[in-house]
C-alpha cells in the first residue's frame, strides 16, 4: 500500500483492487450519486473504475486516492488530483481536476474539506501546479462551499450531462 498523502485523521492512498467492493457501495447509493450521475449499477462496474484510476497513476502520475480513516483503517471514499485528458469538458481538456467523494457515514465531519485541501497543497508545493480545477453541481451546496473555503472562485457556469455546475478555479 503506498501512502501519499496523510492528515491527523486520514490516509490517502493508492486505490487498490481489494477497494472495489467499497467503491461499488458508495458508487450504488443513490444519495451518493445524486449530483454525479447514474449510480453503479454492479461490481464489475466498480472494478473497471479501480483498474482505470490505476490506469491514471501510470499514465498521468496521479490520480484519485482512497481515504482511509487513520485509526480504524476503514474506506471512507476517495479524494485526488485527476489528470483529465481523455475526455472534453466545458470546452475543455488537459487539465487538473480537484474531486473527491464520500460515504454518507462520513458527511458533515470536515473529512471531505480535510483530504480536500492536503491534495491541493500537495497540487501546488509538490507537483508546482498553477492552476487545479473543481467542477460542482450547483445544486450542491456542501461541495460549493467547500470548494469556496479552499479558495476556489466560480470561473463560469457550464451544463455537463443536463446539469448546471460552476467550474471552479484555484490559481497560485
Amino acid at each position: 500500500m503506498k501512502i501519499h498523502l496523510e492528515t491527523s485523521r486520514l490516509l490517502l492512498r493508492d486505490v487498490e483492487k481489494t477497494d472495489a467492493p467499497a467503491l461499488f457501495e458508495m458508487d450504488s447509493n443513490p444519495e451518493v450519486m445524486k449530483f454525479l450521475g447514474t449510480p453503479s449499477q454492479s461490481l464489475e462496474e466498480s472494478e473497471q473504475m479501480v483498474r482505470y484510476i490505476q490506469d491514471q497513476y501510470v499514465r498521468n502520475g496521479i490520480g484519485r486516492w482512497a481515504i482511509q480513516h487513520r485509526e480504524t483503517g476503514a474506506f471512507m471514499g476517495w479524494c485526488g488530483i485527476k489528470y483529465l485528458d481523455d475526455r472534453v469538458i466545458n470546452e475543455k481538456t488537459n487539465f487538473h481536476d480537484l474531486g473527491y467523494r464520500l460515504l454518507p457515514a462520513y458527511w458533515q465531519q470536515g473529512y471531505a474539506f480535510e483530504a480536500a485541501e492536503a491534495c491541493c497543497t500537495y497540487a501546488f508545493e509538490v507537483l508546482k501546479l498553477s492552476t487545479l480545477v473543481g467542477m460542482v453541481d450547483v445544486a450542491n451546496t456542501g461541495s460549493c462551499r467547500i470548494m469556496e473555503k479552499l479558495g476556489f472562485q466560480i470561473i463560469e457556469d457550464f451544463y455537463y450531462e443536463t446539469q448546471k455546475h460552476h467550474w471552479y478555479e484555484k490559481t497560485l
